[in-house]
């Protein structure tokens, strides 16, 4: 997960947990440090603040629009600009716009801060910032999160759900047509900026909210890997809850993105996209705004309640068993269009994720443990791809495999192979019967690793 600004990597809620992509650590805490504890900050050190990113790792890169490019070309999958800019001339929107484009072609998930409205932009409250107004960034803007909405006490202005605090004159948040999603940013606790390891204050701004989002995004890739950027993104809008419909937000209404972040409703989805059999739900949904909807990697089975879809959306979904529309209203008008198919072939046969990162160990081991069924004996870098198959599994190891074997659910070996010798063993289970197996591997270290898989 990546931070696109100068972090501290020995902060405590930091250490052991972040680096620098070809570059030093800051010696200071800076707007990155507070940043980046949103994201990833360590959740069971008894010290600093619990983040919504349990056990992500940040790499940092400070350099504005290049180093997005750069952390991008490293690998890293979401990428974090909680800072940008409103009043740019036509050249210097272009050349954001293509440093968005080249970061994302190069596979990222990019989220920014949606800007502090009259705060942070003389061109009021509704202008357009970048680069989170960019068609390839999700913007993000800040709601309440604290008090319950329309609670009396006129100290009590951080109500849940609300866009604006209570008695606010200006707008110090933005809101325009290019946001995406809104999150918790009022009011919150962090490192203090400029002060000392362990001066923990209060503040806020979408620059805090924007991370909380990428951190959910960090713990989407955790249980799936395989998901799209706009997957990703799709995730993020079709579980987030809606508030812009109500009494104190209908005067921001289609300016505050989707809704509110639901971390845990996303992370779920993200799991019942990769989960053999999983359900994803697609409910209480109004679609209205010219967004494209997009699932498509695998699900085994999508159930569509109680939606009003209209306007200009898109919807293109796909799953291996059935799409269910359960109840809703579906008509969209001119630009938009619902494409609804199965595909028994769908298959998770993403690469798996890199070796190369503090925590891969980790990583891979709860990917493969929560969304794929598998259980990872050691630091092997073991992937076993596609589950489910239709005929050619890969198995692929950072050592070289011993023996294979393959047996149904009675527990009669089907298949069976010694002295493999090789990192890397393809296996044709085309004229195998459909059903479930079980794929015993052992290692030259004499591990041993059992893996459920799906023949179709």
């Amino acid at each position: 997960m990546g931070i696109s600004e100068s972090v501290n990597t020995n902060h405590e809620d930091l250490i052991g947990q972040s680096d620098i992509l070809n570059g030093n650590s800051s010696s200071s805490n800076g707007h990155g440090t507070s940043v980046s504890l949103f994201a990833g900050g360590k959740t069971d050190n008894n010290v600093g603040i619990s983040s919504i990113g349990f056990n992500n790792f940040i790499r940092g890169k400070s350099g504005g629009a290049s180093a997005v490019i750069q952390l991008a070309q490293n690998g890293v999958k979401v990428i974090n600009m909680s800072w940008g800019f409103c009043t740019l001339s036509q050249n210097a929107t272009q050349i954001y716009e293509a440093a968005m484009n080249e970061a994302y072609s190069n596979g990222a998930v990019l989220v920014a801060a949606a800007g502090n409205g009259a705060f942070s932009c003389n061109l009021g409250a509704e202008a357009y910032h970048y680069p989170a107004a960019n068609d390839k960034v999700i913007a993000v803007t800040v709601v309440g999160h604290l008090y319950e909405l329309n609670d009396s006490n006129p100290l009590h202005n951080n109500q849940k759900d609300r866009f604006e605090a209570v008695g606010n004159v200006y707008p110090f948040t933005t809101y325009n047509d290019s946001v995406d999603v809104a999150a918790p940013g009022r009011h919150v606790l962090t490192q203090v900026v400029g002060q000392s390891t362990g001066n923990y204050g209060y503040s806020g701004g979408t620059s805090y909210a924007a991370p909380i989002v990428t951190g959910t995004i960090g713990l989407m890739f955790d249980v799936n890997y395989c998901l799209t950027q706009k997957e990703v993104e799709t995730i993020i809008k079709l579980s987030s809850r809606k508030v812009d419909n109500l009494t104190v937000n209908q005067a921001f209404y289609g300016k505050i993105g989707s809704g509110v972040l639901d971390a845990y409703e996303a992370v779920k989805m993200a799991k019942d996209m990769a989960d053999d059999f999983g359900t994803v739900e697609v409910k209480d949904r109004v679609l209205y705004r010219p967004w494209f909807y997009k699932l498509v990697t695998a699900p085994y089975k999508i159930k569509m309640t109680n939606n009003d879809v209209t306007g200009g959306s898109k919807l293109k979904f796909k799953a291996r068993n059935n799409i269910e529309i359960l109840s809703g209203d579906y008509y969209p008008e001119s630009g938009g269009y619902i494409d609804l198919s199965i595909d028994e072939t769908l298959a998770l046969d993403c690469p798996p994720p890199p070796i190369n990162s503090a925590n891969t160990s980790r990583k891979v081991k709860t990917k493969i443990n929560e969304s794929q069924g598998k259980n990872l004996v050691g630091n092997y870098g073991l992937s076993i791809f596609p589950n489910p198959t239709t005929g050619i599994l890969n198995i692929t190891n950072k050592e070289d495999l011993n023996a294979i074997s393959i047996s149904d659910i009675t527990g009669k070996t089907v298949y069976s192979v010694k002295e493999v010798n090789a990192k890397e063993l393809k296996i044709n289970m085309s004229k195998f019967n459909s059903g479930m197996y079980f794929v015993e591997i052992k290692m030259k270290t004499g591990a041993i690793h059992t893996q459920k898989m799906i023949k179709k």
